[in-house]
């Protein structure tokens, strides 16, 4: 059972804030946090999810096709 009181539980039908819905996330974060995440899922025993991550990552730097 929950101590907080109901009423300072966040509305599921709430709005972002501006500043979470101006702010940009840096590729090379989001990258780290891939990476990351790649090393807990192979720590874990899952290595195809692994590899997956890190395919996300080396993808994410390269350069555009272009579309004929």
């Amino acid at each position: 059972m929950s101590t907080r009181p109901t009423s300072s539980r966040r509305r599921a039908d709430a709005t972002p804030s501006r500043l979470t819905a101006a702010t940009t996330t840096s590729p090379l974060l989001l990258c780290d946090h891939l990476i990351a995440l790649a090393q807990e899922a192979d720590r874990a025993g899952y290595p195809t999810t692994a590899a997956h991550l890190v395919a996300l990552v080396d993808g994410m730097f390269d350069e555009p096709r272009l579309l004929r």
